[in-house]
């Protein structure tokens, strides 16, 4: 975000926390595994319930909450019942493992009435008397306050009501009931063992504006003061909507009714409904940064504030989740998101459903939720643990330990979740590989004393593969499944690679908040200007890269689509069909990861859909269209500037493609081809590579300098002072090097 975005978000928050502080915020989540006697979960003696006139002791301080504990945690979504009962079963589970920091929901009072946070406390207390919390808070209001406020509320297919985060007096009341909860939390002594807070709302608590909701009655006025801020005047408005009588003052919301073949949207309507879908996301980023700075300002500790959103990668484009960057640099600590649905089983990429690296270049945590279904359940009846036939156990620790790679090499935190309290991780064995895993957390990120020293940034080795989505793009998406079709082939294929990888904004490249890289893979660039394009440009040039185009770079600019705008930015001669036609290419060249005449892609319409003019001799070709032949996928060696331009049109890229466009530009990767091939999950980075295979089979790893190779998770395998070395693997194995 520039200095001018962050001015004028600030700005706005400003507005917004005004409302915060004057109600004085805060006082302040796959069996052949044994189970050899199946038992009751214990049952967890309430502690007393103490008076408001009693003074109870305050509780042992968790001795180990430092700024070096690793970012781990067990994590329930349970408050209630059996849920709960489970929850401290397997709290207390966590702690004998030495895990001890934990997540769970607590209730907050839309009216301040009595709930029951803190017996819930003095259950976890009593669980594990070292541990710390951080606390799930729910802001979605009870049905009798969303009854009085019909005018902020919207409503899905399916009736359920949720605020919009534009609505002030729903800013005055969830102020006012975090304000009760923590004044509550440290009248009991227990606010030491607080190290954060989980802000959660909306549809599935992740901050998403249900896709089927109508624009909420109080939205209209906020949504026309956003504009009249946006346009000034009526005549730019208008020109800006190609609508000759529309006006500042009376402008409404537009949604997306009927989607067609067209991926992005076209005509008149394009920019008043991508105008609405930028406005909410912005009014939910203000409302997230607000709530953040009143609890910064009022609370009593130094509290981590995270928010369940950046869903980049995932979330419809109506959910509202394209504004992470403009919290980046406000007072929210980081982000929580759960594995991505797209592809997580077995042998899966397990990828991230958001630009994690650009929230660590921010110094931002992002959590990553585990909340892989293990097989375990409670008989709420008997209080019997047991375990679903058919999983192995071995297959989920193998998908655990790949989402743990993941973490590890990126620098996140990670959360072991049973979602819904129903006993997911009552089970020893998860909690010894958990409990290994924290041990490897702690040593990669603990430096000897002695150790330190400064390393210059060009001693950093560049990144292998910078994946860079942009989150205004999705403002423009007028077929949903086909976009996201798009989007998650470009990031999985990435995820096996076999380079090292990281996941950033589009903006945090153009602001130079990224490091180098070696390629550049633009999942979405659908929206660059001139300026935009001759800055990419010029970067690409300062480190002689290779840019990975994506189906439809640069179309729009400044504000009109033309196929010339993706020519310029993909310096090709770029054409477009003239109608929607059918994807699906064929791969041209003899290679290593690719057969020649291998499918890339699927047969289905797509509008706008374009080709390379191949007559140039500065123009070679990696792939054609089954029907008729056009240059599909296409490279160009831009001499007089020292970068590569690789426009791959066809809208299906995979991991072989990725791989055979990065060999051509000799960076081989740490794989070589073997036969048959494989494509697996791999996370690499910070002396550690993961590879979660998805076929049996022996990879050829190739390091590309001598080094000493342990597995972390079997000590009896090593390659002591190799380069290379063959990895023999089972289909959904894990191996952490």
């Amino acid at each position: 975000m520039s200095a001018s975005e962050s001015r004028t978000l600030y700005l706005r928050i400003a507005a917004s926390v005004g409302v915060i502080l004057g109600a004085a915020l805060l006082g302040l989540v796959l069996g052949n595994y044994s189970v050899s006697e199946p038992a009751p979960l214990p049952i967890i003696a309430h502690a007393p319930q103490t008076g408001e006139e009693d003074t109870p002791a305050p509780p042992p301080k968790a001795d180990f909450v430092r700024p070096d504990a690793p970012p781990l945690y067990f994590r329930s979504g349970s408050s209630e019942g059996d849920g709960w009962r489970n929850t401290l079963a397997e709290m207390e589970l966590a702690a004998a493992a030495g895990v001890h920091q934990h997540i769970f929901p607590v209730p907050i009072s839309w009216n301040a009435a009595t709930t029951h946070a803190i017996q819930q406390l003095d259950d976890a207390a009593l669980a594990d008397p070292l541990g710390a919390w951080l606390l799930q808070i729910d802001l979605n209001p009870p049905n009798p306050w969303l009854d009085e406020h019909p005018a902020g509320t919207v409503a899905d297919a399916e009736g359920a009501r949720y605020i919009v985060p534009s609505y002030a007096p729903w800013t005055t009341a969830a102020s006012a009931a975090l304000e009760d909860l923590f004044a509550q939390i440290a009248r009991a002594g227990y606010g030491e063992r607080v190290i954060g807070v989980i802000l959660r709302g909306m549809k599935q608590g992740a901050w998403r504006y249900p896709a089927e909701a109508a624009p909420a009655p109080a939205e209209g006025d906020a949504y026309r003061t956003w504009l009249t801020g946006i346009y000034r005047d009526d005549d730019t408005l208008r020109a800006a909507w190609s609508d000759d009588h529309v006006r500042l003052v009376t402008a409404a919301p537009a949604r997306l009714e009927d989607a067609d073949d067209a991926v992005l949207l076209s005509g008149n309507r394009t920019q008043r409904i991508a105008d609405f879908r930028r406005f909410r996301a912005e009014a939910l980023a203000d409302a997230l940064a607000a709530l953040a700075m009143g609890l910064k300002n009022n609370a009593g500790l130094e509290t981590q504030v995270l928010v369940t959103y950046g869903y980049t990668f995932d979330a419809p484009a109506d959910a509202g989740h394209a504004a992470l960057g403009l919290l980046l640099g406000t007072d929210i600590d980081g982000f929580v998101s759960p594995v991505s649905e797209a592809d997580r089983g077995v042998g899966g990429a397990g990828s991230f459903m958001g630009p994690v690296d650009s929230a660590g270049h921010y110094g931002k945590t992002w959590l990553v939720v585990d909340d892989l279904r293990t097989g375990f359940t409670r008989d709420p009846r008997t209080g019997v643990v047991e375990r679903l036939r058919g999983l192995r156990a071995e297959d989920i620790y193998n998908v655990q330990r790949r989402n743990f790679g993941g973490v590890l090499v990126h620098g996140l935190g990670l959360a072991w979740s049973d979602p819904e309290g129903q006993g997911w991780l009552h089970d020893e064995g998860q909690w010894e590989n958990f409990a290994r895993m924290q041990a490897l957390y702690r040593e990669a990120t603990t430096v000897p004393e002695g150790e330190v020293e400064e390393i210059a940034a060009d001693a950093i080795a560049p990144v292998g593969l910078m994946v860079v989505v942009d989150e205004a793009a999705t403002h423009y998406v007028q077929n949903e499944a086909a976009y996201r079709e798009m989007v998650h082939a470009a990031r999985d294929a990435a995820m096996r690679s076999g380079v090292s990888t990281q996941f950033v904004l589009l903006q945090d490249v153009l602001d130079e908040i990224t490091p180098p890289a070696k390629s550049y893979l633009f999942v979405n660039a659908v929206l660059i200007n001139a300026a935009d394009r001759d800055a990419l440009h010029t970067r690409l040039a300062a480190e002689a890269a290779c840019a990975i185009w994506y189906y439809a770079p640069g179309f729009r600019a400044d504000g009109g689509y033309a196929t010339s705008n993706v020519a310029a930015t993909v310096r090709m001669p770029v054409d477009r069909f003239d109608e929607a036609s059918y994807a699906g290419s064929v791969y041209t060249l003899a290679g290593g990861w690719l057969a020649p005449e291998e499918n890339i892609g699927e047969t289905r319409l797509y509008d706008p859909l374009f080709f390379v003019e191949d007559k140039d001799e500065s123009v070679d070709v990696f792939a054609r269209y089954r029907e008729g032949g056009k240059a599909s996928v296409a490279t160009r060696y831009i001499e007089d500037e020292d970068w590569t331009s690789v426009f791959v049109a066809e809208p299906g890229i995979g991991p072989g493609l990725i791989r055979e466009i990065l060999n051509v530009n000799e960076q081989l990767g740490y794989f070589r081809p073997t036969a048959p091939v494989f494509f697996d999950a791999a996370y690499i980075g910070n002396d550690f590579f993961v590879v979660h295979g998805n076929k049996v089979g022996e990879r050829a790893v190739q390091l590309g300098a001598v080094y000493n190779v342990r597995d972390c998770f079997n000590e009896a395998a090593g390659w002591p002072e190799r380069d290379g070395f063959l990895l023999p693997m089972s289909n959904g194995e894990t191996r952490v090097l």
